[in-house]
Order: C-alpha cells, then sequence, then structure tokens
C-alpha cells in the first residue's frame, strides 16, 4: 500500500500535466459598427474581425454565432427549451417582439465564405475558411 500511493499520485500528476500543455484559448479581436434605424427598428452592421489560430490543429472552418436567430420564431430550439422549462411567454409573444438577423456574408478580402447553419440551428453557423489556418497563423475575416 505505501508503494502504491506515490504512484496514483505520479500518474495523477502526469495526467494533470498533459492536460495542462494541451490547453489553448483562440483570439478574436473585433472591429464593429453598428447604425440603428429607429424608424424601421433596424441594426445595420459592419465587423472585421482577426482571428488567430492557438490551438494545435488545422482549421478549415469556424463556428459563428448569430445570437439574435435564437429570437427568429416559435420553432427555434431556444424557444423549445423555454417552452420545456414551463415559460411560454416567448412562444405567445407577437411576431414584431422576435428577432433575427439576415444578409450575413463572411468575406475574405474580397472573396465571400461559403457558410451554413450547424445542424439546423439557426443560431450557430459554420463558416468555411478560403485556405486552411495552420497553428499560429491569422486570418482577416469581415461581415
Amino acid at each position: 500500500m505505501r508503494f502504491l500511493l506515490p504512484v496514483l499520485l505520479l500518474l495523477g500528476w502526469q495526467e494533470t500535466s498533459v492536460a495542462r500543455g494541451r490547453y489553448f484559448q483562440q483570439e478574436c479581436d473585433m472591429e464593429i459598427q453598428v447604425r440603428l434605424d429607429d424608424h424601421v427598428h433596424r441594426l445595420f452592421g459592419f465587423e472585421k474581425m482577426h482571428y488567430v489560430n492557438h490551438s494545435p490543429d488545422t482549421l478549415h472552418f469556424i463556428y459563428m454565432h448569430a445570437w439574435p436567430n435564437a429570437y427568429k420564431n416559435d420553432r427555434s430550439r431556444f424557444c423549445e427549451q423555454e417552452v420545456e422549462n414551463g415559460n411560454t411567454t416567448f412562444y405567445y409573444s407577437r411576431e414584431e417582439d422576435r428577432g433575427f438577423m439576415d444578409s450575413l456574408q463572411f468575406q475574405y478580402g474580397n472573396q465571400v465564405l461559403a457558410m451554413h447553419l450547424v445542424e439546423d440551428q439557426d443560431d450557430m453557423l459554420e463558416v468555411e475558411l478560403p485556405k486552411a489556418l495552420l497553428p499560429g497563423e491569422a486570418i482577416d475575416i469581415s461581415t
């Protein structure tokens, strides 16, 4: 037993050290310009993103959240979750009280990037990169 405890502690420390070595945090610096047209109740926006791949993996696409699309209609996953939790306020809300983003277009320079919904989720997009983004490389994308 005296021998087993130090071995277990050593294995636990080694596993923790390996896990720490794999940690990374992606970097995304953003510049956002937004204009409100209060007569038609619309926001118009433009974003520039500088994305740095700090992961050990080569990326061929990145995920983008389109959070306002969760409030698009009474069939969204957000609405389903609210109803499941017993809250029907959004389900019975008026259409003019809901919102969403449209006219999204991601670009790399002048090149329009392909994008599609993730698993039919209106609020999650997969944006295909124009070329593989290697570890440590960066890309500038606008929308």
